[in-house]
């Protein structure tokens, strides 16, 4: 089950990387005949995906030196929002889908997570890094009984923990 997930994994990771329309109907094909593998959240974790490579390639970009002498400061600002703006709303969601499962914060969510937020710091997309792992946080625990006001329930721990791992996230990426 493992080998089939990373299988899948690697197929889209490779198509995503591509600039043609590939992805989009291999993730139609993988959610068609594959479902358990590749759900609704995958494929929006992989569409988010290429978002940010998007905005990645658009700030290399940016950052590249001028040919030309250049007049005044050279581009040390963020990255466009548009395609990080689009990737982090994907992300929203794919948090949102993932915690949904049932399963708890799982270390690949996290591990996808910590990645995502370091990122979008690298791209000085700072609504990014501080936004997608509260809004993952907020999926995890949509009741919030991670507040002090739940401090008796008998989820209140574990949801500190969800929580904080989230937290770490964002402190991690800056």
């Amino acid at each position: 089950h493992n080998i089939g997930r990373a299988l899948v994994d690697c197929l889209m990771t490779t198509a995503t990387a591509g600039s043609s329309g590939g992805a989009e109907e291999l993730s139609a094909a993988l959610r068609a005949g594959c479902a358990s593998f590749f759900g609704e959240d995958k494929r929006v974790f992989y569409e988010a995906s290429k978002f940010l490579m998007l905005a990645k390639q658009e700030f290399q970009l940016d950052q590249r030196p001028a040919t030309k002498v250049a007049v005044g400061p050279g581009p040390v600002g963020p990255v466009p929002a548009s395609n990080a703006q689009l990737a982090l709303q994907l992300f929203g969601k794919w948090a949102g889908l993932a915690s949904g499962r049932g399963q708890g914060v799982s270390a690949v969510d996290l591990a996808d997570l910590a990645a995502i937020a370091s990122d979008f710091a690298d791209l000085r997309f700072y609504d990014g890094v501080a936004e997608l792992p509260l809004m993952y946080a907020a999926a995890l625990d949509p009741l919030g009984y991670a507040d002090a006001t739940h401090n008796k329930h008998a989820a209140h721990t574990a949801a500190m923990a969800a929580r904080e791992k989230c937290y770490q996230c964002v402190t991690n990426a800056l």
